[in-house]
């Protein structure tokens, strides 16, 4: 009787064992999927971001906007372009030039959206903090002019 009680006694803590064990090793694989399949997502993210900021110093060096051509169907056209080749991403959802007083003079979005053509951009937080860094840069999250939830990719 004794061996049989001490059988099922080292049965059972056996069992706890390995089923701990294998409780372990199961969250283990599986925190380092997650690990993995968010440094992926994080790389993919910034390589998406990274090609759009290349895109808009293109855009800022180019010899339109550097000769302050904002409007004319050239600079238009170009904007067009580096809108489309953007929006691949689903990332970029609008695509506009402010003038030297921070006002909108060419704005691009997707059929259906708003489009900031003439709105005064000067007292946003991105614009002033652009202007004083004289830097490319990555506004903070913000809700916009349409209710969405975006952040702003500035290039001067």
């Amino acid at each position: 009787m004794v061996i049989v009680g001490a059988s099922y006694g080292l049965f059972f803590y056996f069992q706890t064992i390995t089923e701990k064990s294998i409780r372990n090793n199961l969250f283990e694989q599986q925190q380092q999927r997650q690990l993995d399949s968010t440094k992926a997502l994080s790389e993919h993210i910034g390589s998406d971001l990274d090609s759009i900021m290349s895109k808009l110093q293109g855009l800022a060096n180019s010899l339109y906007l550097q000769q302050g051509d904002l409007s004319s169907n050239e600079t238009k056209n170009m904007l067009k372009q580096v809108y489309l080749s953007m929006t691949t991403a689903n990332i970029v959802d609008r695509l506009f030039v402010l003038n030297r007083s921070d006002v909108a003079v060419v704005s691009l979005a997707a059929k259906g959206e708003q489009l900031f053509t003439g709105v005064n951009f000067s007292n946003r937080d991105w614009v002033e903090r652009t202007k004083a860094a004289l830097t490319p840069m990555f506004s903070n999250g913000f809700q916009g002019m349409d209710g969405k939830y975006r952040i702003a990719l500035i290039q001067l």
